[in-house]
């Protein structure tokens, strides 16, 4: 590559750096006064119509600093029943969903690169991507009970099949033009398959590891809903049962909160997973 190559290249990068950070601040005023209307939206009609279902806004919002945020300053403001609670709710989602990734790419690359494995597995596959995961944990009580390793059960299990899926038509459709220079220097098979083969199939991995995850959230709620006795979804239902609806609605707020954090965790990594193809993409406008 010449001097004026990498010039050219530097200043195409830089554009697109420029763009993206203009595209990011136009996306942010557009939805915050959407945003901000919403809440002013939120707390009228709340003050209005005054009905213990659906408090003002800034009433739940000051329950959810008193349920979630009151510790002390050596706890990073973290209440104990963040610490009860919450943490068991994030623990079991991590542990949960990382086991469903680790299973899911070895079986999803076990289908793509052998395939009578794969013509084996693929009715499973498909009935496994059929079934609705809600339905499983009753056989995950019945299994592990109501420990914490029947929901990491439960939640593995239904975010298994679309990183099985991702993974497979990842590898499959891998450029073979690229797996053939890179087989030409005589790389070791574990080296192709790490550097080469993996790399081209991540946009496709990335897909399905996007798909677990809110697979995973939403397999929590499910599990912490109807059988757990700690966790974020136990307490919605102690206060709903004891008619707390600011307690219920506080809950609700952190799932929602514990959503948005999964989702612009997931997004951060992607974008340095990718930036391999994000960059020459920039380079091109």
């Amino acid at each position: 590559m010449t001097t004026e190559t990498q010039v050219i290249a530097a200043q195409a990068a830089q554009a697109g750096r420029r763009g993206r950070g203009r595209g990011k601040l136009g996306r942010f005023a557009i939805r915050l006064p959407a945003l901000v209307l919403a809440i002013l939206l939120w707390q009228v009609v709340a003050t209005v119509f005054d009905t213990p279902f659906f408090p003002p806004f800034l009433d739940i919002l000051a329950r959810f600093r008193a349920d979630w945020l009151s510790g002390p300053p050596s706890q990073l403001f973290l209440s104990d029943a963040f610490i009860t609670n919450a943490l068991p709710t994030i623990t079991r989602l991590a542990a949960g969903w990382l086991i469903g990734v680790l299973v899911g790419v070895l079986i999803g690359s076990l289908i793509a690169r052998l395939p009578r494995v794969g013509a084996a597995l693929e009715p499973l596959v498909r009935f496994g991507m059929s079934l609705p995961a809600p339905a499983l944990l009753p056989l995950a009580i019945a299994f592990f009970g109501l420990d914490a390793g029947g929901k990491i059960f439960f939640i593995a299990l239904g975010a298994v099949w679309p990183v099985i899926v991702g993974t497979a038509a990842g590898l499959r459709g891998a450029d073979p033009v690229a797996i053939a220079s890179a087989r030409s220097l005589t790389l070791p098979a574990a080296t192709l398959f790490l550097k080469v083969r993996i790399p081209l199939a991540s946009p496709q991995i990335m897909s399905g590891l996007r798909v677990s995850v809110n697979a995973a959230v939403l397999l929590i709620i499910v599990a912490e809903l109807y059988a757990t006795t700690t966790g974020i979804g136990f307490m919605i239902v102690n206060s709903q049962r004891n008619f707390d609806i600011l307690g219920t609605w506080s809950g609700i707020f952190l799932l929602a909160l514990l959503g948005i954090v999964c989702n612009g965790l997931f997004v951060l990594v992607e974008r340095r997973v990718m930036r391999w193809q994000i960059i020459p993409r920039e380079a091109q406008k």
